[in-house]
């Protein structure tokens, strides 16, 4: 079986390497498409590579934030180009979010989101409330939906070296450390967070670590960290070794994502044993819950204060992850994607 991944989002972002070196053992074929937006690219390069399916992850690279008559042109391609490959091939794809972060009241962006799940003869999600979101929102029926977990990120993070070893790399000091780590981008809820810090004086530092979104949000977080002593950020590209050191330096690890459909990071905290705080609201992204490392709280407040003493006092623990990552390992998720695969073949 030949199967095209679009868009080829490798770089950066290890989730469809991953996956196709598993789907490999299954006899199965990736072909990565391309990010040439060419009028039907997707339906071209299932004749040019003669595949049996497509699989779309990120929609939204077909579509890239632009104004004017070039963001209708290629929307409107997109959509035709769409219609043309489900009519060719079975379309599988992969709900990765609901709608693409930080656009979504972008003209078109939710008709194109919505008709790429409706167009698809199965749609993967990454949980049991993300596919009842999807049935909410876009009346994507139970039928065509498929549960499958996340797959396992701690392979590609270099071991973590001890607590005391990554500090002094760091050059940081004993208090405990809460992190917020990857793309710094508005839907993070970062903001809120420093807020919360520089309102409530929570008993740990926070470091908020990555790439921001674009330099103005970067100066709106440093602006609003500045003023607190206990808050520091290093808001730039992370090496998989400065990665590595962070995530083996936290005490805990703190999400706050305003609306998400799943979060590779969150199972990547949860594969390494980490602590983790979230907020319960956040019912999309399911972590074998309940669990001991695991603390959800309901609101940015005392009761966020209180999560955070509770998840302080654990330790980084992998051996409490063992389940975890035996359940999202990409061989078992490569085992559960073929089987969507071989689904809607005719």
């Amino acid at each position: 079986m030949k199967v095209l991944f679009a868009p080829d989002w490798r770089a950066g972002n290890d989730y469809q390497s991953l996956l196709s070196k598993s789907l490999g053992d299954h006899g199965i074929d990736v072909v990565f498409g391309n990010s040439n937006r060419n009028i039907l690219h997707l339906t071209s390069l299932i004749t040019e590579h003669g595949c049996d399916m497509a699989h779309i992850h990120w929609p939204e690279a077909s579509f890239p934030k632009s104004r004017g008559l070039a963001s209708a042109a290629e929307k409107a391609n997109y959509w035709i180009d769409l219609k043309l490959l489900a009519s060719t091939v079975p379309v599988v794809s992969t709900a990765h979010n609901l709608l693409p972060h930080n656009r979504g009241q972008e003209w078109m962006v939710q008709k194109l989101q919505s008709d790429t799940y409706s167009f698809s003869s199965a749609v993967i999600v990454h949980s049991y409330a993300a596919g009842q979101l999807l049935l909410q929102q876009f009346g994507i029926p139970n039928k065509r939906i498929s549960v499958i977990p996340h797959g396992d990120l701690s392979a590609t993070i270099r071991p973590l070296l001890d607590r005391e070893q990554a500090r002094n790399r760091l050059n940081l000091g004993y208090d405990p450390l809460c992190l917020m780590f990857g793309a710094v981008e508005p839907y993070k809820g970062i903001e809120s967070i420093i807020n919360l810090w520089n309102k409530y004086d929570p008993p740990a530092n926070l470091a908020i670590v990555g790439k921001p979104v674009t330099s103005k949000f970067a100066a709106s977080i440093e602006a609003i960290a500045r003023p607190s002593r206990k808050i520091q950020t290093a808001l730039g590209w992370l090496s998989s070794e400065q990665l590595s050191l962070w995530l083996a330096a936290a005490d805990c690890i703190v999400f706050n994502y305003t609306a998400v459909m799943t979060s590779g990071a969150a199972c990547l905290a949860r594969s390494l044993g980490i602590p983790i705080l979230l907020p319960t609201r956040l019912s999309t992204i399911e972590l074998a819950e309940p669990h001991e490392l695991v603390f959800r709280f309901d609101s940015l407040d005392e009761h966020f204060v209180m999560c955070l003493k509770l998840a302080l006092n654990k330790s980084r623990t992998p051996a409490l992850a063992e389940s975890w990552r035996l359940q999202t390992s990409w061989t078992n998720v490569a085992a559960l994607t073929s089987r969507v695969y071989k689904s809607v073949l005719p």
